[in-house]
């Protein structure tokens, strides 16, 4: 059995939008906005997945464009189960911003739990796009083509992870599985198999791990260990374990017993194409080259970086590729993002400059303050918030 866990990413500096048009005054909404936001954050760590989903909403009725509340709202839709509304949060936030990684990473995410394996690939990859040495959308790009029944890059995939950090145990846990279950014999490897389990173990030896240990073992030809090892693992479970849990390792028992190792077999379920899961294309094709281009140019290797918002236009296409095209000329790494508004407006965000730290960004923000701009700072790759 491959395991993942998915990783969902914050984004916990709010970026400023449009004035709002609504009833509240313009110069409050921003505020009142941010306000919803930390309150529906705050929800969100204590798993109040209902009270977050109520205060980003509540922020995005005040900023309709804001990525971080979509983002961050897609979160809570997908902790709830709601896999349909997080992959609709998460793609109207990268429409807003086409490199964020977090986006991708969490949309894949979404994608995997619907079963849709092709599109969770081309979501992890777009992660890899990005950030090359994002290990986890590695491991978790491997487990998507795991279901997708294409072994040999599932494996690779795992194995890169473990190569930029031989300590995550995802990946480690995987390959083992892989190694020793696949239903490729070209990937099965028993002595790798046992040698790589090991290493998961010593990392967490939990039940997951000791099955996959025990496979390991079957493998190998060294079924006195695998019966030994699985029986252990069995006899530990609480009586709160699953009654399926519980049926597959007395399965794999049983098969150790009869000496025959335990095979996986390629079971993928494809979810029909609807409209609810077809990709949004965020970006053109020309927009999104140009970014990556200018993202290569001007990236960084660490996990965190921050851009700022610098102004938005609403139904003046014209205008905002005149105003990108002006600081492009002036030597500034530019980001532009279209998105069509509820009320069939046209928004364009634009976006200057990369930055290593909040310090840096805000710094920015203020020399482009100093020029007029209504400028704000926007984390686009931060923290992590683990949903177990």
């Amino acid at each position: 059995m491959i395991c993942y866990f998915l990783t969902v990413f914050c984004l916990l500096l709010p970026a400023a939008a449009a004035e709002s048009s609504g009833a509240e005054p313009a110069a409050l909404s921003p505020q009142r906005a941010e306000e919803f936001h930390r309150q529906g954050f705050a929800r969100l760590t204590k798993a109040d997945y209902d009270g977050a989903i109520e205060d980003f909403t509540r922020a995005l009725t005040l900023n309709p464009s804001d990525p971080q509340a979509l983002h961050d709202r897609g979160i809570a839709w997908f902790s709830k189960g709601d896999y349909d509304k997080a992959v609709a949060d998460y793609t109207a936030a990268l429409s807003i911003n086409p490199l964020s990684a977090e986006a991708f990473h969490n949309r894949g995410g979404a994608w995997l739990y619907k079963k849709a394996y092709q599109r969770a690939i081309e979501d992890f990859s777009k992660v890899l796009d990005i950030n090359p040495n994002d290990f986890e959308a590695y491991s978790h790009r491997g487990t998507a083509r795991f279901y997708n029944c294409d072994y040999e890059k599932a494996l690779a995939d795992q194995f890169k992870a473990i190569e930029i950090n031989p300590n995550h145990f995802e990946a480690c846990l995987n390959a083992a599985w892989l190694l020793a279950v696949c239903p490729d014999a070209g990937c099965r490897n028993g002595e790798k198999a046992v040698e790589t389990a090991k290493k998961a173990v010593e990392m967490n030896p939990g039940p997951d791990t000791l099955d996959t240990l025990a496979a390991a073992y079957a493998e190998a030809g060294n079924f006195e260990d695998a019966v030994s090892t699985q029986k252990s693992m069995i006899a530990s479970l609480n009586a709160e374990s699953s009654a399926q849990k519980m049926s597959e390792y007395m399965k794999r028992l049983e098969a150790y017993q009869a000496g025959r190792p335990w095979r996986e077999k390629c079971k993928t379920e494809q979810p029909p194409e609807t409209d609810e899961n077809k990709p949004v294309e965020i970006a053109s094709k020309k927009e999104e080259k140009a970014a990556r281009q200018a993202q290569k140019e001007d990236s960084f290797s660490d996990k965190t970086a921050y851009t700022v918002h610098l102004l938005s236009y609403r139904n003046d296409r014209e205008m905002s590729e005149r105003m990108v095209s002006r600081l492009r000329k002036e030597g500034n790494f530019v980001m532009i993002s279209h998105i069509r508004s509820a009320g069939s407006e046209d928004w364009y965000h634009i976006f200057v400059g990369r930055y290593k730290t909040p310090e840096g960004a805000q710094e920015a923000v203020e020399q482009w303050k100093q020029k007029g701009f209504k400028a704000d700072a926007v984390r686009i790759r931060s923290e992590r918030l683990t949903i177990k």
